[in-house]
C-alpha cells in the first residue's frame, strides 16, 4: 500500500474499513441488502424464500441472512425463509 501511494495513486478498499486518512474504504450494508433482496421477492407476491449463502461462518452472510429474516417477519401475509 505504501509503495502504490508513493507512486502517487488513490487507493479505495471495498468492504474494508482502513484506518488511514491517505486511503478511502466504501463498505457496504450487507444487512440492509439481504432486506432489500427479500423486501422485493415479497412484494412480487413471492411466499416461499431460500436464502442461498455460505459458509455461515461469514459475517456478511449472516448479516444478509438477518436482513432477509427481517423483511419476512415485516409482512402481514405467510411467508418463510429457509
Amino acid at each position: 500500500m505504501d509503495r502504490v501511494r508513493r507512486h502517487g495513486r488513490n487507493i479505495v478498499f471495498v468492504n474494508y474499513a482502513v484506518g488511514r486518512t491517505d486511503c478511502r474504504s466504501v463498505l457496504v450494508d450487507e444487512e440492509h441488502g439481504g432486506y432489500l433482496a427479500a423486501r422485493h421477492l415479497i412484494d412480487l407476491g413471492r411466499r416461499r424464500l431460500v436464502f442461498a449463502g455460505g459458509p455461515d461462518n461469514l459475517h456478511a452472510v449472516n448479516v444478509r441472512r438477518k436482513g432477509a429474516k427481517r423483511a419476512t417477519s415485516e409482512t402481514r401475509r405467510t411467508v418463510s425463509l429457509r
